[in-house]
């Protein structure tokens, strides 16, 4: 079974003597915040899992694996956008579906943008 970023940071950590007081100081979150995301219970952002590869001196691919895909803020800002833009689109008087097509976000506070 492949290794999760969680487990390489957690290895590294312990090697370099970090402890999540350290990574939560280095990315304004709180130690509960750190537990979460270190037992893969919340999503980092890219821009955290960005500092947690800096902190501990490791390429971003290194830390999450050379197959891991993630969608920028930016985007994901953008794609909710949107998303709420066809929400209010459909609200109009005389709005039609688009053959039942439904989009699900689910957008987790800093995380990643999920579709279904």
């Amino acid at each position: 079974m492949a290794e999760h970023w969680t487990d390489r940071a957690q290895r590294v950590m312990k090697v370099k003597g970090y402890e999540n007081t350290d990574v939560a100081s280095r990315l304004g979150i709180t130690e509960g915040a750190v537990s979460r995301l270190l037992n893969d219970i919340g999503e980092p952002s890219f821009v955290q899992l960005e500092e947690i590869a800096k902190m501990l001196d490791m390429s971003l691919s290194e830390l999450i694996g050379e197959d891991a895909i993630f969608v920028s803020d930016k985007q994901q800002i953008r794609a909710v956008e949107l998303m709420q833009d066809i929400g209010q689109d459909m609200k109009r008087p005389g709005a039609k579906s688009t053959g039942g097509i439904n989009f699900i976000a689910s957008v987790r506070s800093g995380g990643l943008l999920k579709t279904e």
